[in-house]
């Protein structure tokens, strides 16, 4: 059996090397379709001997793994990311079953490494994924976020033995700020098939998955990192109705204001934790057609950036010569709040 690993990439020069170098232990072929990098992807990529480098616009997850797989002459396809890499057991699997496939497609165990810790709870593993798969027996079908490979109906799934691993996140800044490129493009989909985020709905959803993750599923057994996993698995649907909010505002509004309204006196250190400063400030910004808010200093921007979010302003922008001190709070402004930086 003929493998042919399909790999899509956009700037992954600091990846690309790694999951190449195990997947060329059981790969004929490694097609790269890459969405015309501006790093040192195809410098890299063209230095080992089994890759072919493609360069293709991209149109979607699902649509530009589809083209790459139009191009495989091998029997089966292997699905990576450029963050992914085989282990040294799941490359053995995968040589074993290359010499007598049972199954037309084989389901593995991917394991996330985030901000250097290697996640086993908090519903992020075994995390099992389809990825090997006879050419004509599944395609990808294209969703704006999380593409759905389908098989088709009636074929049995194989299981290989090994980890898949993902180095998807390099820290909590980095875990924050996809996720919330992951969220918008989330609620566009759900928007597309009627779906509208609704507050209450969205909060009930949240609390029960915390306690879901945090306790049922042991999140609480990776302490801080555990805590983040779960904040952020819980708050999407809290994270789904802001950015509903920021997209029906985008259309409408208009105003901008600089620094907080004349409402608040004075903002302090901890102004962004008093519940009633905060909430005041969200209706004050629901009420108003704004479309910017600019602030100048950072006791401003952690209560008018995180009431602005809430509230669907669709622009914050941070104008100061002084760097943000380090935490969770500003890795979370700096991700999910402010969208411009001067």
């Amino acid at each position: 059996m003929k493998i042919s690993v399909i790999i899509i990439t956009y700037n992954e020069a600091s990846n690309i090397a790694r999951c190449l170098d195990a997947a060329q232990l059981v790969a004929d072929e490694i097609i790269i379709v890459d969405s015309y990098s501006t790093d040192m992807t195809q410098q890299i990529a063209k230095k080992y001997a089994k890759v072919q480098f493609f360069k293709h616009k991209f149109e979607g997850y699902g649509e530009q793994k589809n083209w790459g797989n139009a191009k495989a002459s091998g029997d089966y396809i292997l699905s990576l990311d450029a963050d992914e890499i085989l282990s040294d057991t799941l490359i053995e699997s995968i040589l074993l079953i290359k010499k007598s496939p049972k199954y037309k497609a084989y389901r593995l165990n991917r394991l996330t490494n985030f901000d250097g810790k290697w996640i086993r709870f908090a519903g992020w593993y075994p995390d099992r994924k389809i990825r090997l798969w006879e050419k004509s027996s599944a395609i990808w079908i294209g969703k704006a976020v999380h593409e759905i490979l389908k098989v088709k109906e009636g074929e049995k799934i194989g299981q290989l033995k090994g980890d898949l691993l993902h180095y998807s996140f390099d820290s909590v800044f980095d875990y924050f700020q996809r996720q919330s490129k992951y969220n918008k493009l989330s609620v566009v989909e759900r928007l597309k098939r009627g779906k509208v985020p609704k507050f209450l709905p969205s909060l009930f959803k949240g609390f029960f998955k915390f306690i879901g993750l945090y306790f049922f599923r042991l999140g609480f057994l990776h302490g801080f990192h555990g805590l983040i996993i779960c904040l952020f698995g819980a708050g999407k649907y809290l994270m789904y109705y802001a950015k509903y909010q920021q997209i029906i505002k985008e259309k409408t509004a208009t105003k901008t204001e600089i620094g907080l309204p004349k409402i608040l006196k004075k903002s302090s250190k901890f102004s962004f934790l008093n519940p009633l400063k905060l909430w005041k400030l969200i209706q004050y910004y629901r009420s108003e057609n704004i479309k910017t808010i600019e602030f100048h200093n950072y006791n401003d921007l952690k209560l008018g950036g995180i009431a602005a979010f809430w509230a669907g302003v669709p622009n914050v922008i941070f104008r100061s010569n002084l760097s943000l001190p380090k935490g969770v709070l500003s890795d979370f402004l700096l991700a999910n709040v402010v969208t411009e930086r001067s």
